[in-house]
């Protein structure tokens, strides 16, 4: 599976990369805003983006929380994720962009508590509306790994998450 993302990521970058434009509102802008996270459950939380430049590249870090009962137990779930990504494709009023993320995962619950850290790999897009340019919208889809610690037992969970979001440019 790892082998099968990173041809198609590989191919991505090398057939699809054409001249990045800069006339894009967020080029050079800081962001703030909302990012869901849906990974089975979906995490709420915050994020900034930006964007040096006359460089086809983002950054983004985010806090995400998810409290929920689960099969009768509480749990609340912490997420801090860094993301780097290339814009493949940028146009006036969007962009397609292939990336990886990091990041650590803590957990109280009522049987335990569980940290890790994650990692990943996605793609997405980010689109404004011409009458609101500095209001992005986002939709990423990657896919992540997590090796977690579940007090002395290690778990692998490795799964397929959607990230929906908007973003304020200043």
């Amino acid at each position: 599976m790892k082998k099968i993302i990173a041809i198609v990521l590989g191919l991505a970058c090398a057939l699809g990369a054409e001249e990045v434009k800069s006339n894009d509102n967020s080029v050079g802008a800081i962001g703030v805003g909302y990012q869901g996270i849906l990974l089975g459950e979906l995490f709420q939380g915050a994020s900034v983006r930006y964007s040096p430049n006359d460089a086809p590249i983002m950054a983004q870090l985010i806090y995400a929380r998810l409290s929920a009962d689960i099969e009768g137990i509480d749990i609340d779930l912490d997420l801090f994720e860094t993301r780097l990504a290339y814009v493949l494709i940028q146009r006036e009023n969007s962009k397609f962009y292939v990336g990886g993320k990091l990041g650590y995962m803590a957990a109280d619950a009522e049987g335990g508590d569980l940290e890790g850290f994650t990692y990943g790999l996605l793609f997405g897009t980010e689109w404004r509306f011409t009458e609101l340019p500095e209001i992005g919208f986002n939709f990423d889809v990657g896919y992540d790994f997590r090796n977690l610690d579940a007090e002395g037992n290690d778990i692998q969970l490795n799964n397929v998450g959607i990230s929906l979001g908007a973003t304020y440019y200043f």
